[in-house]
């Protein structure tokens, strides 16, 4: 397997919501992201303080952890998509408003680690200030250490990896999630340490 079968999700989607759970306010937020449950208290609670208002099946928060809608969480669960598992949550507008139909969203999928040594140094230009940087080209991926599945993070990023069979099954679903190829996939240099 080479890193072209692979990609980076992500979504369009500006919401983002914040935590407002006072029950746990000192918990680790990466390990529920990563699916680490212990001492957490669910629901956790949240709310809409930044961005449109439009929801989308893909929303964020402030502390970079996903949140799904149920019909993705039906999509995923009816093609036996593996390497995710969902947490109850409690989403709010801003005037403390319910919002039904989302789950946390944390990946349990693993590989080793990016290796940016194998990536190619490219020109870069921002269209919209034409700002040019120098990029890594190539996100290499450690597969040497992957558990098969299909969604997850490369060791010590919370990067969203996912293989082509999640594309697949995806792409017609919703135009809200997008999918970088992972040969594709740029990186500011600045950004990395090697």
């Amino acid at each position: 397997m080479d890193i072209d079968q692979f990609y980076k999700m992500d979504s369009d989607s500006s919401f983002i919501a914040e935590l407002i759970d006072e029950k746990q306010p000192d918990f680790d937020h990466h390990k529920l992201i990563e699916g680490n449950y212990e001492g957490i208290k669910f629901p956790v609670y949240l709310k809409h303080y930044l961005g449109t208002k439009k929801l989308r099946d893909i929303l964020h928060t402030d502390f970079c952890a996903k949140l799904i809608s149920e019909k993705l969480k039906n999509i995923l669960e009816e093609n036996h998509i593996t390497g995710w598992k969902t947490y109850p949550i409690k989403l709010f507008y801003k005037r403390m408003i319910p919002i039904e139909g989302y789950y946390g969203f944390s990946v349990v999928g693993r590989c080793g680690p990016i290796d940016y040594s194998k990536s190619k140094i490219v020109k870069c230009v921002q269209p919209d200030i034409g700002y040019t940087f120098k990029a890594y080209k190539g996100l290499y991926i450690g597969l040497d250490k992957w558990d098969g599945s299909d969604f997850f993070f490369p060791e010590g990023t919370q990067h969203t990896i996912v293989t082509q069979r999640v594309v697949d099954i995806l792409k017609d679903f919703s135009k809200q999630i997008e999918f970088t190829n992972l040969a594709d996939q740029t990186t500011d240099c600045t950004l990395v340490k090697i």
